[in-house]
């Protein structure tokens, strides 16, 4: 069960810093996502981000992990049906939360 309301929304909020923070040559450390994640008011543990990340992969989002110094995850391509997926689906829970906020404060 989702602790805070951005849980619900956590896989978007990643896959957004991945997509905006990463490229071939710029990773990003699961300390640097998850300090990322609380930013947007999201509690990430390293475990769940594992399973974020796997699950972002499945769903289609090129994510390569490097090991060196630290591990780094990095999004390699960028597709662009999959970009316009993203966003679409980005605007529909928005959209989503906006609805049930005003129906939980106003009654119509």
């Amino acid at each position: 069960m989702a602790k805070k309301s951005n849980q619900k929304i956590k896989l978007l909020y990643l896959m957004k810093i991945l997509l905006e923070n990463t490229d071939d040559e710029h990773g990003l450390t699961l300390a640097e996502i998850s300090d990322a994640l609380g930013e947007y008011g999201v509690d990430a543990e390293r475990k769940t981000l594992y399973d974020d990340i796997d699950v972002l992969t499945l769903f289609g989002l090129d994510i390569e992990k490097r090991k060196g110094r630290a591990v780094t995850y990095h999004v390699v391509s960028r597709d662009f049906e999959f970009l316009f997926y993203y966003f679409f689906v980005a605007r529909c829970i928005v959209s989503c939360e906006f609805y049930i906020y005003c129906t939980t404060c106003y009654s119509f």
